[in-house]
């Protein structure tokens, strides 16, 4: 199976930048001192440049579904262990990643209304991180702490 997520803009990324023009527009219409105005104009344009830039969501592809994306990373030593629990459905191993292992990475993309998610893990080579695996498709159910974003 081969998937491909395109970057898009989430409704965080909207609100942000329309937080901030909002905020620039009323510090520039208010009558303040000049200060103030620069201010209003470069959080304006702040607002504007991310509006355009920031894109935090994944869409699919192929179905156009959204999906929340969650990198974790492990020793490379663990390599076998989370290929076999991948292709054991990823429930009965702890995703608790370790603070100084990242010699694999492991991308997550998920969806909890469709109870989907897509699974890939890679391996660090000088200067990139190369796919080891194919993409695992999983049930967001069934996948026990894979998905959680405290220790991502």
């Amino acid at each position: 199976m081969d998937k491909k997520f395109l970057r898009v803009r989430s409704a965080k990324d909207m609100a942000l930048s329309g937080v901030l023009v909002a905020a620039g527009i009323v510090c520039l219409v208010i009558p303040t001192p000049a200060t103030v105005n620069i201010l209003g104009a470069f959080v304006t344009f702040i607002g504007l440049v991310l509006a355009f830039v920031l894109r935090t969501g994944r869409k699919d592809a192929d179905t156009g579904i959204r999906y929340r994306k969650v990198t974790k990373f492990f020793s490379s030593d663990m390599k076998p262990e989370i290929i076999q629990a991948l292709e054991n459905g990823a429930s009965g191993f702890d995703w608790s990643q370790r603070e100084s292992d990242e010699g694999l990475k492991v991308d997550i993309f998920y969806n909890r209304q469709k109870d989907k998610a897509f699974v890939q893990c890679s391996q660090y080579v000088p200067y990139e991180y190369v796919p080891c695996s194919g993409w695992y498709e999983l049930s967001v159910s069934r996948t026990g702490n894979l998905t959680s974003e405290e220790d991502a």
